[in-house]
């Protein structure tokens, strides 16, 4: 009955060993959440030269967004009709918020204007800029990886409120590896070539601008 009784328990014994053995590989396999961050140094502007910046004052709302993108986790397509949000990657500034701030920084550190700001407390914008954010994932299937992005902005003359213009400013980029990280930096450098094309339009229109008055 003794000797049982001692089979018994060492049987248990190593049924919890094993248990606790897994575990322990489980928790050393567990994956954690990564952030990814939206950024690139702004390209330069070639073919239209700025002398000095033009006298305007400029304000950029804060992108508005589809509410499939109001998320901090990255959204991952797999069809037209089906998406997925990653719980492991997610943004470190939701898109609305990183992009506004990155069209900000384009202009301010190309010196288009006098001024560039998400909010005025004492001067008057003459211009004021509106983006929403169409499309940012990341489009993946069994026959290809894409980083999609598609945005639309507006140009508005604050004395009119007329829009001067409107720009749609879409990617579609092909991938070569799963990367994140790679994914990410495709959208950075597309936000990049996307703004300095707008920024050159908004610097089209101030040149016949300053030509009429």
């Amino acid at each position: 009955m003794k000797t049982k009784i001692f089979q018994t328990m060492n049987l248990k014994n190593k049924i919890f060993l094993i248990v606790l053995l897994l575990i322990v590989i489980s928790c050393g396999q567990a994956k954690y959440a990564r952030f990814y961050v939206l950024q690139y140094k702004p390209l330069p502007i070639t073919e239209l030269k700025i002398e000095k910046p033009f006298p305007y004052n400029i304000v950029v709302d804060e992108f508005q967004t589809d509410r499939t993108y109001d998320n901090s986790r990255i959204v991952i397509r797999h069809s037209a009709h089906e998406i997925f949000y990653d719980q492991f990657s997610l943004w470190a500034l939701r898109p609305q918020n990183a992009i506004t701030n990155l069209l900000v920084n384009h202009i301010n550190t190309l010196g288009i204007v006098e001024n560039c700001k998400l909010r005025y407390l004492e001067l008057t914008p003459d211009y004021k800029i509106k983006g929403t954010i169409k499309k940012i994932e990341k489009y993946e299937n069994n026959l290809i990886i894409r980083a999609d992005l598609q945005i639309e902005i507006q140009f508005i003359d604050l004395k009119t409120n007329d829009v001067v213009f409107t720009k749609t400013l879409t990617s579609y980029t092909k991938l070569y590896t799963n990367s994140m990280s790679y994914f990410t930096k495709v959208l950075s450098d597309n936000l990049n070539i996307e703004f300095n094309s707008f920024i050159e339009d908004m610097i089209t229109y101030f040149k016949l601008q300053n030509k009429s008055e």
